[in-house]
């Protein structure tokens, strides 16, 4: 280990947050004392393995889970908030900055993450706004009339229970279509029109 990279583990040996540095692969090379005293873990314990297979839980977002490993297949940073585990087992939210370490022939040769641990008010927040979209999904779910939403160019990315019961589809399956699959000729032809103007009703208002 080169000199200055003594000196960059020093500096970051004491920072009171948790500190990651891994091979390529992902695996655990070292920890900071940040890590071993929030989360609880041992550096024994967690050396060689993913940071993942341990520090994510039942509740931790799987979209964000895939985001981080979209990232680290691209030898990319990322910056994500994500609800991570204490060794027994309680939560706590972090803020995970990720960065490839590349070495003087332009390689990826492991990566360096810095995780602080989001403040409980921001739990707080966090927490209002899952139960804000959980009222807002059983509305959706809920309604007696159907409900289906698409994005720009007409996917559908969700649709309620009467929706499907309407149509005659599992959800699965309903949204691998597109909304042009019930129009007829005339009205997907009008579809271009009516998206541009809402557009604009929408920016301008």
């Amino acid at each position: 280990m080169s000199p200055a990279s003594d000196k960059i583990k020093l500096a970051l040996a004491y920072i009171p947050s948790i500190v990651i540095i891994t091979d390529v692969e992902g695996c655990i090379e070292w920890v900071n004392q940040g890590f071993t005293s929030i989360t609880g873990y041992s550096i024994e314990e967690i050396i060689g393995k993913k940071p993942g297979s341990f520090l994510q839980g039942p509740k931790t977002s799987a979209a964000t889970v895939r985001r981080m490993s979209e990232a680290l297949k691209r030898h990319e940073s990322f910056k994500v908030e994500t609800l991570n585990y204490h060794k027994d087992g309680s939560e706590m939210w972090c803020t995970v900055v990720c960065d490839p370490i590349i070495d003087d022939k332009n390689e990826c040769i492991g990566y360096m993450s810095i995780q602080p641990v989001i403040p409980d008010h921001k739990l707080e927040d966090a927490a209002r706004e899952k139960a804000s979209s959980d009222i807002m999904h059983g509305i959706f779910e809920g309604a007696l009339y159907p409900m289906i939403l698409v994005n720009d160019v007409m996917r559908v990315v969700n649709a309620n229970t009467a929706a499907l019961n309407l149509l005659g589809y599992n959800k699965a399956d309903f949204l691998t279509l597109s909304l042009h699959d019930y129009m007829s000729d005339e009205v997907d032809a009008l579809v271009p029109t009516l998206w541009n103007e809402f557009m604009i009703n929408d920016n301008q208002g």
